[in-house]
């Protein structure tokens, strides 16, 4: 139950930093809560270094407070999955394939280039490929 709660929140945050590049409380909040209910125990050691990688990460690249949020809320409540190779591999090449997609758009409507892009499903798709085990 709570695995197709964790894809139904993961979707909708998705969706709505798509639309809008911004990612509400609420819904990061009604993740980490599907996650911790769903999760036994995060190990404290990996979140502290992968929420310390996080943190630089952010302030050297410029990525959103709510991407910052989201990235903590997995780590913490599913640190094993997210302390992956196959994790940050999902997540440079969806990154990838998203600015692809996004200046394509944006080339295509006539558009300057995208100021900002969503980075929510570069951080949730790789995620839930491992946590659903697809």
């Amino acid at each position: 139950m709570f695995k197709a709660l964790v894809l139904i929140f993961s979707v909708w945050i998705c969706a709505v930093d798509i639309r809008s590049h911004r990612i509400p409380n609420e819904l990061t909040l009604l993740l980490a809560l599907a996650l911790l209910f769903d999760s036994i125990t995060a190990e404290l050691y990996g979140f502290l270094i992968a929420s310390a990688l996080c943190l630089l990460i952010a302030y050297l690249g410029k990525v959103g407070a709510g991407d910052v949020k989201l990235f903590l809320v997995l780590v913490a409540t599913s640190g094993t999955l997210i302390l992956n190779p196959g994790y940050f591999l999902g997540m440079a090449v969806i990154s990838l394939i998203h600015l692809v997609a996004s200046l394509s758009i944006s080339h295509l409507r006539g558009r300057k280039k995208p100021r900002t892009i969503a980075f929510a499903p570069s951080i949730l798709i790789p995620f839930l490929l491992l946590y659903l085990a697809i």
